[in-house]
């Protein structure tokens, strides 16, 4: 997914949207209102977190993966994390309550599946994708969209585009709290690699053949926490559960509408 720490711009990031995959992303909106820090040009944060999550798009089974939670900013404008992977902030503004940021990254895809997870559907490779995000905040409130293709064709060969309405504040002045919903909309590509059967897959998997449309794939609601332990160490944990709508949830391949995932880790701030 797929956080949204402060991005050492003293704006938070938003947290990646969609299925289970990018959930370990969550690191970033976990410490939303967290305040940058500014001792030098490098801000390192590393952790690691237990991931439960569907094991692709539409699936009713779930796996468990341990992660890697990488957050490392340069002068407040490169950055390479977990969430978004290697890029850059193009704007980062803040004008009393009203904030807003843009940026652009590169990423190695989460969204696969394999033979022995789809048997007899087509294999979704990890592949590259390119995306640019940006998110407009007032006071505790921020609207953030993302949009990402697939660049090399050896995934999904989609672009996904996630809309979030989030609530980002502080409980009892210690946990940081970020909670909202989302949709994703998906374009032909993406979809027929997840949910469409041709002819040849039918015959292999089973199931009939089946042609998937691009629109709305699923809408969903994200809650993310964290608990500082000490100045140093952070606790972190999201849930994000999402429907499948429209030909994603009638597809043949969806044994479920229902994509719910957790994630529980812990970061050290260097």
């Amino acid at each position: 997914m797929r956080w949204g720490w402060t991005d050492n711009f003293g704006i938070a990031r938003p947290p990646a949207a969609g299925p289970g995959g990018r959930l370990f992303c969550i690191l970033l909106a976990l410490s939303a209102t967290a305040p940058a820090a500014d001792d030098g040009p490098w801000n390192i944060k590393l952790g690691a977190a237990a991931a439960l999550s569907p094991e692709f798009p539409g699936a009713s089974g779930v796996q468990v993966n341990l992660l890697p939670l990488i957050d490392i900013t340069y002068r407040k404008r490169f950055f390479l994390n977990s969430q978004r992977g290697l890029g850059m902030m193009l704007i980062g503004r803040k004008f009393g309550e009203l904030r807003y940021l843009a940026g652009i990254a590169l990423d190695a895809s989460r969204e696969t599946r394999n033979q022995k997870e789809g048997r007899g559907l087509q294999e979704v490779d990890r592949t590259i994708e390119a995306s640019i995000f940006g998110e407009v905040f007032f006071s505790s409130f921020s609207l953030q969209t993302e949009l990402s293709q697939d660049l090399i064709g050896e995934g999904h060969d989609g672009l996904i585009f996630d809309l979030h309405f989030n609530y980002t504040d502080r409980v009892a002045d210690v946990v940081r709290l970020r909670a909202g919903p989302y949709l994703r909309f998906v374009n032909g590509d993406y979809m027929n690699a997840f949910y469409s059967v041709t002819p040849e897959f039918a015959a292999s998997s089973g199931r009939p053949v089946f042609d998937a449309d691009g629109g709305l794939e699923r809408y969903g609601i994200k809650i993310s926490a964290s608990y500082p332990l000490n100045p140093e160490w952070e606790a972190v944990g999201s849930i994000d559960y999402a429907r499948l709508v429209d030909d994603a949830r009638k597809s043949p391949v969806s044994n479920t509408r229902h994509q719910a995932s957790v994630l529980v880790g812990f970061t050290y701030q260097f």
